[in-house]
């Protein structure tokens, strides 16, 4: 068994207002909806459901699934923490960080993922390469969508 561990950032901009990019936080699950890499999300309260796409690599697929609580510090930082330990093999975390910049929004995304697979550690690097890729995939979808 082997842990993989994913760090993945992003930053872009947006052409709105920090206060209408925060007010598209919210709906989060639903932009999900739109990204590609994420089958879906779900809401319900503060914590959160993410279930992404399946990735594989030599013959092994992985889907991660995990569920985050959410922290919100308007208008600025959106916090998503693990619940619990490792479920389904998998577990996730991350933020959103809003700057304004004048008539426009930086925004600045993290994910860091961590998934339990049945592989060595010599095909870990493989699997590591792909799953960091999709959630790079996720991260830009979903500027792309704030955007």
């Amino acid at each position: 068994m082997s842990r993989i561990v994913v760090d993945v950032r992003r930053q872009g901009e947006s052409r709105r207002p920090r206060d209408e990019v925060w007010a598209d936080i919210a709906t989060i699950p639903d932009i999900a909806r739109s990204i590609p890499a994420v089958r879906r999300c779900e809401r319900n309260g503060d914590r959160w459901r993410w279930t992404f796409g399946r990735y594989g690599a030599l013959g092994l697929e992985v889907v991660p699934a995990f569920d985050v609580d959410a922290t919100f510090d308007p208008p600025d930082v959106a916090r998503f923490w693990p619940v619990g330990e490792v479920s389904e093999g998998a577990s996730g975390a991350g933020m959103l960080r809003l700057v304004p910049r004048g008539t426009r929004t930086a925004i600045d995304a993290s994910v860091r993922v961590e998934v339990d697979v049945p592989i060595g550690a010599l095909l870990a690097p493989a699997l590591r390469r792909i799953i960091a890729a999709e959630i790079g995939r996720v991260l830009d979808g979903l500027l792309a969508e704030l955007h």
